[in-house]
């Protein structure tokens, strides 16, 4: 459910009543709010209209930190890569960091991860401090197939894949689709809307 006004402003302090509706609107989800609260002062902006806006710039973060953190960006880059990997092709969220290991990920570049608030886990496991996190990098592997010329039916998948949270990561990438062309944006509605091979709940979207 949606924050109360007051809890948002709390967190957000006294530049609350300057932002936008629409700012206002974003972070009144406990994720967003969280995701946002890691930005760094000039990169609070008052233009996030979604979720993938915030991760993406909290992702760009990250890696141009990297340098003063003295760690390779590849290195963080391809920690993300193989937890994202895992998480798709596992379906899980929380994955083995014996398994990531043996992928390659290095300790550093996870634990730097874990310093920055992006991923959460136990000795044990690793998982991305909130789902949308993940959502948003498979959303944008989606995107890129998607202008890679992919029919977006064939991107949705089957039926029996067509789960909640697949819901989201198709909310995401409509989302992106929008921003980055309209025309396109609503060819692709109308395309899932006469579909039979679509569920009703992502036609919902």
């Amino acid at each position: 459910e949606e924050l109360a006004e007051e809890t948002v402003r709390e967190v957000v302090g006294a530049k609350y009543d300057n932002l936008s509706l629409k700012m206002k609107k974003v972070l009144s989800f406990a994720s967003n709010l969280y995701i946002w609260t890691q930005l760094e002062e000039d990169r609070m902006y008052d233009d996030y209209s979604t979720t993938n806006q915030l991760v993406q710039k909290w992702w760009e973060q990250i890696k141009k930190n990297c340098i003063d953190n003295q760690i390779d960006e590849v290195e963080v880059e391809d920690a993300k890569s193989a937890l994202i990997n895992k998480i798709n092709t596992l379906g899980k969220l929380h994955i083995s960091i014996k398994l990531l290991s043996a992928l390659g990920v290095t300790e550093r570049s996870l634990t730097y991860l874990s310093s920055n608030g992006f991923i959460v886990g136990n000795s044990n496991s690793i998982s991305f401090a909130h789902q949308s996190i993940s959502d948003y990098f498979l959303a944008q592997e989606m995107f890129k197939r998607f202008f890679e010329g992919e029919d977006i039916i064939s991107i949705i998948g089957d039926k029996d894949k067509q789960t909640p949270q697949k819901r989201y990561q198709i909310q995401m990438l409509l989302q992106d689709i929008q921003t980055e062309d309209e025309e396109v944006f609503i060819k692709v509605g109308i395309q899932i809307m006469k579909s039979n091979q679509i569920r009703f709940y992502v036609k919902y979207v």
